[in-house]
């Protein structure tokens, strides 16, 4: 479970990490990467970062009596991350950030392009598994 876990928080970055570096101004990577700008090293600190957090957690709740819990617990974490991922496909560059971007190293990268990746992770990958899990936990608590 952790590693699925790790890997669903990784699809989020994925989809939203290059838009708030980039577009957003929301930091700067100062040697850049091939992935808009970011390094692919970001993507393993966060699959690695949310593994051990998930892995300690389960480790914690190894000895732990298991106890039954609504299935609106876990709807709603599954419906905030599928809303975020639907959030993404309502974003549009600006007028004025219209063109390119250009990252710490001198790359130039079209914002059109980061938009339509994040699109695109978020269609493929962040709503299937928003479905995936919905569908699983409503058959569990029929």
């Amino acid at each position: 479970m952790p590693l699925l876990a790790s890997f669903v928080m990784t699809a989020w970055d994925l989809s939203m990490e290059a838009v708030w570096a980039d577009i957003d101004h929301g930091w700067v990577w100062r040697d850049g990467g091939p992935y808009f700008g970011v390094p692919i090293s970001n993507f393993f600190g966060w699959f690695l970062t949310a593994f051990v957090f998930y892995q300690l957690f389960a480790f914690c709740l190894r000895e732990r009596e298991i106890v039954p819990v609504r299935a609106s617990h876990w709807l709603l974490a599954i419906l905030f991350y599928a809303l975020s991922a639907l959030g993404n496909l309502l974003m549009i560059a600006p007028t004025s950030l219209r063109g390119d971007f250009v990252d710490a190293t001198g790359k130039r990268w079209m914002i059109s392009h980061i938009l339509l990746t994040s699109h695109l992770v978020s269609i493929f990958l962040m709503i299937p598994l928003s479905l995936i899990a919905w569908f699983k936990i409503s058959k569990q608590y029929e």
